[in-house]
């Protein structure tokens, strides 16, 4: 059963360039893996571990690419996260916190209507377009990899640990924060998040 399902929430979404942490990395990786009854099933739950290191998924992985990996630089992140704030405009949602590395993003939205899977494509296609409008299309034709990790964050103490978690990420190219963005009451999905105008957020860029 999706994690997703239902109508709104708060969610941990994280996703990767085109080519550079393909599903069986060592790292750990949420894509769907066939499992010992024959279901392909994906671990995404939060508190849990995810698949990782399994070469024989990676090399098939790899050998799906039709270009080179896609690597951020200090432009194309500040254009992302521009397109992050963009498609939480339009649709009706937050931005508590964004950190953009070279190779992955990490965000976490709340949002009024939309499950996770839509958050994510939401997020994902926005950024994508302001990224290629300002930088070009890379070369692989596409800035992500196709799927990601939307995890509900259904719980305060889950909110709060994955801020934590997306705050302390090592050597981002841009992190966004709005601390004025409150878990929802509710995180299970029953009022809607309140908008703050002229909230004081902070961006930091990592220049390297």
């Amino acid at each position: 059963m999706s994690r997703d399902q239902g109508r709104g929430g708060a969610y941990l979404l994280t996703w990767t360039t085109y080519g550079t942490w393909l599903p069986g990395d060592p790292r750990g990786f949420t894509s769907a893996v066939k499992r010992e009854h024959g279901d392909f099933t994906i671990r995404n739950v939060v508190g849990t571990p995810r698949d990782a290191d399994r070469p024989l998924v990676r090399r098939a992985a790899a050998a799906l690419m039709n270009s080179q990996e896609v690597v951020l630089d200090i432009r194309s992140a500040e254009e992302c996260l521009r397109g992050f704030q963009e498609a939480c405009v339009n649709g009706d949602m937050l931005l508590r916190i964004a950190a953009i590395m070279r190779t992955h993003c990490h965000a976490i939205v709340i949002s009024q209507c939309e499950e996770g899977e839509k958050v994510l494509q939401r997020m994902k296609g926005v950024s994508s377009r302001r990224m290629s409008q300002a930088c070009g299309k890379p070369a692989a034709g596409t800035w992500w990899t196709r799927h990601g990790s939307r995890r509900l964050l259904d719980t305060p103490g889950s909110f709060e640990r994955a801020v934590a978690y997306v705050r302390e990420q090592q050597s981002p190219l841009v992190l966004f924060e709005d601390p004025l963005v409150r878990a929802p009451a509710n995180t299970s999905r029953s009022e809607p998040p309140t908008s703050v105008v002229g909230r004081c957020a902070t961006v930091h860029h990592w220049r390297i």
